[in-house]
């Protein structure tokens, strides 16, 4: 049941569910930022020809959107899937339905993410799809673990 307070809603549903799920939030976002910016956008430093200040605030921004666009929608599906159907005997539906949200979810972040950041932070023509595919799967890679994350936090709390 969710309840209005001026401008705030708050969700009653989920903030008793989970109330101690902020450190793993947090530590979620921050590990997902410094993968994706030492795997991914660190190596455009050494061969984009831009100045370097530049480079440094253009990747630290897609470092942290693709970490808000990765963690948080799935978090919001993780959770509403957890809220819609929290017992014990919805576990292998539950886990179903997350899998196939996230694969969904995985599929089309990976392509437009990767389509818009080249087109319209990086300047590159577009790309056929083909090219989208090992980001798509590296997306299923760091959802995957987002998911085993909360769902052993679910576990533990129990």
């Amino acid at each position: 049941m969710n309840e209005c307070f001026g401008n705030r809603i708050i969700m009653a549903d989920t903030a008793i569910m989970f109330p101690n799920e902020r450190r793993l939030r947090i530590i979620g976002l921050v590990s997902f930022f410094a993968l994706f910016y030492v795997f991914y956008q660190s190596l455009i430093l050494f061969y984009a020809h831009e100045p370097m200040g530049v480079l440094i605030v253009k990747t630290l921004l897609v470092s942290a959107l693709f970490a808000i666009t990765m963690w948080e929608p799935t978090r919001w599906m993780i959770l509403k899937v957890r809220a819609s159907m929290p017992r014990q005997e919805n576990t292998v539906k539950r886990k179903i339905l997350v899998a196939v949200l996230v694969l969904s979810y995985a599929v089309l972040i990976g392509f437009l993410r990767t389509m818009l950041e080249d087109r319209f932070i990086w300047s590159l023509p577009w790309k056929e799809p083909s090219f989208f595919l090992p980001m798509i799967g590296s997306n299923v890679l760091f959802l995957l673990v987002e998911v085993t994350l909360y769902e052993s936090y679910f576990f533990v709390q129990k």
